[in-house]
């Protein structure tokens, strides 16, 4: 058994280091990193298996060791899981569960794993791809059942460099087993030629072991005579011995030759990062296999596309190359000519698309449930659009109302009309003098002589006047001024919103793209508009159920605590879930976000499935 170790190192891109590795997932949680070391006795192992017979050996594994932080996984060392006998396919009987059952046991006592735990597996298939079989998930889920242990696959091939893909449980248990998500390939350690016997197995058409034959008789050694050579002279002693040291000088020559050979060089490091819609291919610029290299090519396989880039010195030196792909994988082989004829490769691998590799069957429900959630779709959007007419109508009734509302208010407050003043002019008469206190009795009254057509005695009358203060004489006209008008009160003005939301729906095809300036989509409904100002966007893939609106973010507090809106004018009446799917958002990418220049504009692409309904939050930002 063999066990490595390598010392702390901090994170680094992949096969940046000459000591240290590093696998990741954009989008996903797991991130493991390698020891250099650990990789080339790991490889050694499979190699050593895989040409041990002709067409393709047998399958080997073992289990891996290291330590974990949070999400962190460090493979430190490993130990071979011998499987008795060596069988093409790396299926485990009774005998071989006891003891890797035993290995695991032993693992905790051991002095050289101290500080170490289990942090996953490895086994080798070296006649079918890189995936997890039935009786791969058994020895996953029952010997390495934790959430955060990882599975190793290799494909080791002949003059190829071998391929390496991880496996791991994600956060709601699903383990992906058709195809790693992402794969990686290194040159295997150098080895020297050695004569690989006959398999005890045949192989059928379709390349699986048929059954077991029998193994061929030796052949008998030939009974040789048993001579005994004369007694050689002087000159033939010396002639031996000098033939031996000769010999001896060239096996300790070709012995330091393997041993340089076997040194590993500085890997070239290639990787490939995806960054809005393109690939960032990466390398080692300080690898020796380049720098030493006669000439670099550069090989992309994209689907049914094939292209060569060659790799000058400056190229070389910028240790980066973008690609644009035109379909969901991209294999990227990196491959140096050196001298000798000598020549070093090493690959990578991109799949972008999560249904790449499916089975038929289950591609075929999953285009069923997407025609069925089409049509869903399309229901709720007459729905939703007979709502919006609805809203609008509302809308339009209202406006008339608050219109109708503010010239009543404007009425009544006006100040009332008034008629021209006029001109007043009082004047009293004279005061008349007071008659005396004491007064004679009244005469009598006599009608006069002479009246005509009176039945009654004319008489005259003076009445005194009743005493009353003097009232004043008013000479001038006097003018009652207007009261000012009574300006009607100030409605109070509500804040401005600083965030807000757009609900864009429609149809938008696979890395599609839409535009929307204003209130116009290039395609589709809009509900919303862009205040005009600096603005920060998030556009987010959404989906009309029952329900509601059904939001898919990234944001790992809505994993426990869920947010729901209530219907409103913003969110176009429909109640609004929040729910955390960090895969889903991938689907839809912000290419060009709202500039000074031009502040209601805003341009989306898809992903790799379509959107019927976008949901794009904005927020107010100090200028």
């Amino acid at each position: 058994m063999e066990l490595w170790y390598f010392h702390n190192t901090r994170m680094m891109p992949a096969q940046s280091r000459l000591d240290a590795g590093f696998w990741s997932v954009p989008g996903h949680a797991p991130v493991i990193e390698y020891a250099r070391p650990v990789l080339n006795g790991i490889l050694t192992h499979v190699m050593d298996a895989f040409e041990s017979y002709l067409s393709g050996g047998y399958e080997v594994g073992g289990v891996l060791f290291g330590t974990r932080t949070g999400s962190q996984v460090r493979v430190r060392g490993f130990r071979r899981l011998d499987i008795q006998p060596p069988r093409p396919s790396f299926v485990l009987s009774e005998g071989d569960q006891e003891r890797l059952s035993e290995l695991l046991d032993k693992a905790r006592l051991d002095q050289q794993l101290i500080g170490l735990e289990p942090v996953g597996w490895y086994h080798s298939h070296t006649r079918s791809e890189i995936f997890l079989s039935e009786p791969d998930l058994e020895i996953y889920d029952r010997f390495f059942p934790e959430s955060w242990q990882v599975a190793m696959v290799l494909r080791p091939a002949e003059n190829e460099p071998v391929r390496i893909g991880f496996f791991f449980r994600e956060p709601d248990g699903f383990i992906r087993t058709d195809q790693s998500y992402q794969e990686f390939a290194v040159d295997p350690p150098v080895r020297s030629d050695e004569y690989r016997p006959r398999p005890p197995w045949e192989l059928g058409e379709d390349g699986k072991p048929e059954e077991v034959i029998e193994a061929l008789p030796a052949v008998p050694p030939s009974p040789q005579a048993n001579l005994r050579a004369p007694r050689a002279g002087l000159w033939k002693l010396t002639r031996g011995f000098l033939a031996a040291l000769a010999l001896l000088a060239v096996i300790a020559a070709g012995l330091l030759s393997i041993i340089w050979l076997r040194q590993p060089e500085p890997p070239m490091a290639i990787e490939i990062i995806p960054a809005g819609g393109r690939l960032v291919i990466q390398w080692n610029p300080h690898s020796l296999k380049l720098t030493n290299a006669n000439e670099v090519m550069l090989r992309i396989q994209d689907g049914k596309q094939r292209s060569e880039v060659k790799l000058d010195p400056g190229k070389l030196a910028r240790s980066r190359y973008h690609y644009t792909p035109v379909s969901p994988r991209v294999d990227v082989l990196l491959e140096a000519k050196l001298a000798f004829g000598r020549t070093r490769r090493e690959g990578a691998s991109y799949l972008a698309h999560p249904d790449w590799g499916r089975p038929a069957r289950q591609l075929v429900e999953a285009r069923n449930e997407e025609s069925e959630a089409r049509s869903q779709v399309l229901a709720l959007q007459q729905e939703l659009l007979s709502r919006r007419q609805e809203s609008a109508a509302l809308e339009s009734s209202g406006e008339e109302l608050a219109r109708r509302y503010d010239e009543l208010l404007a009425a009544k407050t006006a100040p009332p009309k008034r008629a021209a003043p006029k001109t007043l002019a009082f004047r009293t008469a004279p005061p008349k003098p007071s008659p005396p206190r004491d007064l004679p009795a009244a005469p009598e009254i006599t009608p006069r002589a002479g009246a005509i057509g009176s039945t009654l005695p004319q008489t005259e009358i003076r009445l005194r006047p009743p005493e009353e203060s003097p009232r004043p004489v008013l000479v001038a006209a006097a003018r009652i001024p207007a009261s000012p008008p009574v300006a009607a009160p100030a409605q109070p003005r509500s804040p401005a919103p600083v965030t807000g939301k757009l609900i864009w729906t429609g149809d938008l095809g696979r890395n599609a793209v839409l535009t929307i300036a204003g209130k116009k989509p290039s395609s589709g409904f809009l509900i919303g508009e862009l205040p005009g100002g600096p603005v920060q966007v998030g556009a987010y893939p959404a989906e009309l159920s029952p329900d509601g609106l059904r939001v898919l973010t990234s944001n790992p507090k809505l994993a426990t605590e869920p947010r729901v809106e209530a219907a409103s004018a913003a969110n176009g009446w429909n109640k609004t879930h929040y729910i955390y799917d960090p895969r889903a958002v991938r689907d839809v990418i912000v290419e060009q976000r709202p500039e000074p220049a031009n502040p209601t504009r805003v341009v989306l692409r898809a992903g790799s499935r379509k959107l019927s309904v976008v949901v794009i939050e904005w927020r107010l930002v100090e200028p």
